[in-house]
């Protein structure tokens, strides 16, 4: 990084394999013939020295503007399109506000998630399964929902990778198992007892 950067750019090692680069550039069509020439250096650099190894260079820009003052808005900024780059395989991705305003949205749901837990803002569904001749239900599959107080109901694929990050699935699966015994209990003491 350091053999294509001038004197006016700045590099920082931040974490094992991770880089900050300050790169003042003219248009943007200068960066991103900079990242591609950074990018094949890096790839073609086990070849080059005999190495058995695959080095891939993933990069988050973020393109500054007079107006910020807070380099922790920036550094977010930046963060937000680098795991975007990552996730979508390519070399690098601009940071743009769809991509901050979805990081934000999942920083502000992960932060909810135990709370959710705690005032049953998590729903079960029950899908049952009949018999091939639709005479009788033989079972049910468990599905969960978040009734999410100000976003209204929320699916799965929205919430579950964050409960993830979050190390909350164990938790959210006793959840779910109490859910399931109760509707039972309340089934039985009914007389209903579905299957």
């Amino acid at each position: 990084l350091s053999k294509h950067s001038s004197e006016t750019d700045a590099v920082a090692h931040i974490q094992r394999g991770r880089f900050v680069v300050l790169l003042l550039c003219s248009t943007e069509e200068v960066f991103t013939k900079w990242i591609h020439t950074v990018s094949e250096e890096i790839s073609a650099y086990p070849q080059k020295y005999a190495k058995d190894c695959v080095l891939r260079a993933n990069c988050g820009v973020y393109f500054m503007k007079n107006s910020d003052k807070s380099m922790e808005t920036i550094l977010f900024n930046a963060r937000q399109s680098y795991k975007y780059a990552v996730a979508n395989g390519k070399v690098y991705a601009v940071s743009n506000p769809a991509i901050v305003e979805k990081a934000m949205e999942e920083r502000a749901l992960r932060g909810q998630i135990q709370d959710a837990m705690q005032k049953n803002e998590f729903q079960m569904f029950l899908q049952f399964f009949c018999t091939p001749d639709n005479k009788g239900i033989v079972g049910a599959e468990a599905l969960i929902r978040w009734y999410h107080p100000q976003k209204g109901m929320l699916k799965p694929s929205r919430f579950l990778s964050l409960v993830e990050k979050e190390r909350k699935f164990e938790e959210l699966d006793l959840y779910m198992l109490e859910c399931c015994c109760r509707q039972l209990v309340i089934w039985k003491d009914m007389g209903k007892l579905m299957f």
